[in-house]
């Protein structure tokens, strides 16, 4: 699944497990890589702007991240980003089409990434991909991420399935969530696309149910708590618009870091 075969539905979308002509889809980014800890090797192109979120196959020095010492993380799953799953299938199928973004999905994560949490997008979206048989998605999606608004660069990383160190999208995931953990990141939130995807991030050591959340579910799930109506706007309001900074930058005092309003 994912792979550039013989099969007209090769390299789809992948979500929830399915693997038939409509495999769900994902998007987190990244040609997965992590082989220093954090996500899949990736095989698609590597000539995206600088302003794009880094694939975890980017090698270098240490990231640039608000507070090296004390790192905090969102983790969200690529389609909490559009309105729907369709809008992948239909931009796999054509890269004309452009994905429409879920509303209140840029602001939620504009709130976090200001509060100093690190944005970590993720997908069970195979990394050697091509959009329309052509486009490597490792350089289309982290190009889209930067042109609707979504953090990029610096703080952020984006982790693409990469069948040739996992066995499925689910070990992948739950992969990401122990690597991150290598890296002495705190996972603060997960935005799960499913409920079937709330056990690969528990496995990954996430446990508490209130740092799940999930959305397209009608009510509460084992181990995630939804998000009422899929309704960003008023879940942002609700929860992280009363938050002041997760941790304070390098070089920054206590007394200047954001607070939350009174």
């Amino acid at each position: 699944m994912g792979r550039q075969a013989a099969s007209g539905d090769a390299g789809r979308p992948a979500g929830q497990g399915r693997r038939a002509a409509l495999a769900a889809a994902s998007l987190a980014l990244v040609a997965a890589a992590c082989s220093s800890g954090g996500g899949d090797d990736s095989a698609g192109a590597t000539d995206e702007p600088t302003t794009t979120p880094p694939t975890t196959e980017d090698a270098g020095p240490a990231p640039v991240v608000p507070c090296p010492n004390d790192r905090h993380a969102v983790v969200v799953d690529v389609r909490l980003l559009v309105r729907s799953e369709n809008e992948l299938y239909s931009w796999w199928a054509d890269t004309t089409y452009q994905p429409v973004v879920r509303p209140g999905a840029v602001e939620l994560l504009q709130a976090f990434f200001q509060r100093n949490y690190e944005v970590v997008y993720l997908t069970g979206w195979a990394s050697d991909t091509l959009l329309d048989e052509t486009v490597p998605v490792t350089q289309a999606l982290p190009q889209w991420i930067a042109a609707q608004g979504f953090p990029n660069g610096d703080a952020t990383s984006l982790h693409m399935w990469d069948p040739a160190r996992t066995s499925d999208e689910a070990v992948h995931k739950t992969q990401v969530m122990i690597d991150l953990g290598s890296d002495d990141v705190t996972v603060e939130r997960v935005y799960a696309g499913a409920a079937a995807d709330v056990p690969t991030y528990r496995s990954g050591g996430v446990t508490e149910q209130e740092r799940i959340w999930a959305f397209d579910l009608d009510a509460d799930v084992a181990g995630a708590v939804r998000i009422p109506g899929n309704d960003l706007v008023a879940h942002r309001e609700g929860t992280v618009d009363g938050e002041g900074d997760i941790c304070t930058p390098a070089g920054e005092s206590e007394s200047t870091a954001t607070t939350a309003p009174a």
